[in-house]
């Protein structure tokens, strides 16, 4: 969770960047997209640290775990049942 977040929220700059050259130079992106890439490790990394970050997703990954433990369904699931009209109820 940690990672995807940081990837696509906190770090979304760089990822875009090292995405734009990845697609721009293919398979030479590999040698030519170093810098964009070194830049996002860096970025990931710094959120990897962070204490309140790691703190926040802990918090959202137990709730996801008392959800499902509650219903039976994942976060998938879930979001797929309500798209449907179903609504789920979890009791605290």
């Amino acid at each position: 969770m940690m990672r995807d977040i940081a990837r696509t929220e906190k770090c979304a700059e760089f990822t875009e960047a090292l995405e734009k050259c990845g697609r721009d130079n293919g398979w030479k992106g590999v040698f030519t997209c170093r810098k964009e890439n070194e830049k996002m490790k860096e970025c990931m990394a710094h959120w990897y640290h962070n204490e309140d970050f790691r703190k926040e997703v802990t918090e959202m990954y137990l709730q996801q775990r008392t959800d499902y433990r509650k219903t039976g369904l994942s976060k998938k699931m879930r979001k797929e049942l309500e798209s449907l009209g179903y609504e789920i109820n979890i009791k605290s």
